[in-house]
Formats: C-alpha cells, structure tokens, sequence
C-alpha cells in the first residue's frame, strides 16, 4: 500500500529543476531508504515509476510537479518467506 508525498515547489520563474530524496540506503537494496527498523526500508515512486534515492529527478514544469508516492518494504529472507508461507495456509 503506497502512501501519497504531499509537497510544493515555490519558484518565481518557470526553469527546470532536479530533484533528490538524500539519504542512507537500506542494506537490502540501495535505491530504498534505510530506516530505523532493521530489515525495513521505504521505497519512493514517481508518477508511478520506482525512483532510487540519491538520484536526480528532472522536474519539467514547476505547475505539474510529479506526484510522489512512499511504500514500506522489507528484506526478503527465509523466515519472512515461512511467515508468508504460514499465513497462506491458515
């Protein structure tokens, strides 16, 4: 389940500009964001499409800036998968 970036862009002159999302990445996949949580990360979508942090986003137009969308995700691993696994079943 995503969840929406609310954000605004104030500028007095139409140019393009680029944006980028700074900081750690998680362990498990360096194009999420590292969190708090071992194992947990957020991963950021623009117009739909995955966007890895710490890399440019090109914003065309300051009155249609892209809408961003967050999505918690987790590192993969066997107990997780068993987890799953045992909810399915149930």
């Amino acid at each position: 389940m995503s969840e929406k970036i609310d954000y605004f862009i104030k500028c007095t002159s139409n140019l393009k500009f680029i944006l980028k999302i700074l900081g750690e990445q998680a362990d498990f996949d360096t194009g999420v964001l590292k969190t708090d949580k071992e194992n947990l990360g957020i991963k950021i979508y623009a117009e739909g499409r995955e966007w890895s942090i710490n890399t440019p986003l090109t914003i065309i137009s300051i009155s249609t800036p892209p809408q961003l969308e967050a999505v918690l995700v987790r590192k993969i691993t066997v107990l997780s998968l068993l987890e799953n696994l045992a909810a399915v079943r149930r």
